[in-house]
């Protein structure tokens, strides 16, 4: 009833791989937590609990993927390519969803994107880049970027990425259609207290710009 894959006179799996390069394990349900562990050491690095959930780091994943460390918990997202040019994308997180019960889905109804901002060239530390989010508005099924933070930390709503100043200054750049489209607005719980809007017109007290 126990498979072994090496010198062991006592399996302790169904599959047992024993030694220094062991790396995967599986567990009856009766034996542990997880319907499937994988690991280096017997701290067990990577587990798949019975309800389908990943865990790195942990014996107890409470998410589809649960990432656990003593120090930190980075995510790594990594281009290998010949060549990275300005606006080739690093790597993103998609959010989407399906309301049929996956007869059709939405998979990038909001997107934040890592991307080059400007060629690469890492031999020369040269490896700037700019993050964009992207959202889809109500009614709608097609995504565009609201927000760009270029490299230099200058950030601009609305507009594309090449919009943004990418010069050092921290700016904070709005982009919209038509008088007053490109707002700031400063507001309590009880009203508004200073909008000024595209063409420097300020109002005081008012939502309205004179």
């Amino acid at each position: 009833e126990h498979i072994t894959l090496v010198n062991d006179d006592d399996p302790s799996a169904k599959l047992d791989l024993v030694g220094g390069n062991s790396r995967l394990r599986l567990w009856g349900i009766a034996s542990a937590s997880a319907a499937c562990a994988i690991n280096t050491d017997p701290s067990l690095n990577s587990w798949i609990n019975n309800g389908a959930n990943f865990g790195i780091g942990t014996s107890d994943p409470n998410s589809l993927l649960h990432l656990e460390s003593t120090a930190f918990a980075y995510q790594q997202f990594t281009r290998k390519d010949t060549s990275i040019n300005d606006g080739n994308i690093l790597g993103g997180f998609l959010f989407g969803g399906t309301t049929d019960g996956g007869a059709t889905y939405d998979y990038n109804s909001a997107v934040i994107t890592a991307e080059a901002d400007g060629d690469w060239d890492t031999a020369a530390s040269e490896s700037g880049s700019k993050l964009q989010f992207k959202t889809t508005p109500d009614g709608s099924s097609i995504n565009s970027t609201q927000m760009t933070i270029r490299g230099s930390g200058n950030v601009g709503v609305g507009g594309s990425a090449s919009s943004v100043h990418s010069t050092a200054g921290r700016f904070l750049q709005l982009f919209a259609t038509g008088r007053g489209a490109s707002t700031i607005q400063f507001a309590s719980s009880t009203g508004t207290g200073l909008t000024v809007s595209d063409g420097f017109y300020v109002g005081i007290n008012t939502v309205e710009d004179a």
